[in-house]
């Protein structure tokens, strides 16, 4: 099953044309790597995927659900860390999570697993203030699963980590995915189309 399709994607910024028809697609189980240059136009993908800005030609079909005609099922199931994640610096690594968890109606025993499985048990408790670049991402990955989305879509620069994080087999099952999508600049992944740079 496709989890995700893209297809003639193009956007424009003004008069430069930063995406220049992409299309590509996702299998179920899948670890897609999107790779390419600092400016090659990946962030501004992703927020399109996501939603967050509209493209100005082309498809895209989250698990068969149009992004621009049924945008709330297509996101719906979607996981998603954008550069770096936004928390409260003030809070603990536990008490984001569980912002989000009272927001969702996640049990606290799925936020716990979310929580092993991105590597944080032993400085969940610290407040973010206190957590390394690393950690955040860690910490900004487990909140974009804790809802066991069918994709999940983040930048990252411990790659290796959290494509064996989601890749693993012991994770448990309220914290797997169907499929990730993985963007860098390194390449790592076994499934990595490459964005050349569009400037």
């Amino acid at each position: 099953m496709k989890v995700l399709e893209v297809k003639g994607l193009k956007k424009k910024l003004g008069k430069r044309e930063i995406i220049k028809d992409i299309s590509f697609s996702i299998e179920e189980g899948e670890i897609f790597g999107f790779l390419g240059p600092n400016g090659a136009g990946k962030t501004t993908t992703i927020r399109m995927l996501v939603g967050l800005i509209n493209a100005n030609e082309g498809s895209i079909s989250i698990c068969g659900h149009d992004l621009k005609t049924d945008t709330e099922k297509a996101l719906k199931e979607v996981g998603a860390v954008v550069e770096n994640p936004e928390l409260y610096k003030y809070l603990s690594g536990r008490e984001n999570l569980m912002q989000i968890a009272r927001i969702r109606n996640i049990s606290k025993d799925q936020v716990n697993e979310t929580i092993k499985l991105v590597g944080l048990e032993h400085r969940i408790d610290d407040k973010v203030r206190k957590y390394s670049l690393g950690m955040k991402q860690r910490l900004g990955l487990a909140a974009s699963l804790l809802s066991n989305p069918i994709i999940d879509d983040f930048h990252c620069c411990d790659n290796c980590f959290f494509s064996k994080t989601i890749a693993s087999n012991s994770a448990p099952a309220s914290a797997r995915v169907s499929a990730a999508f993985l963007v860098s600049n390194l390449c790592f992944c076994h499934c990595a189309p490459i964005i050349a740079n569009s400037s």
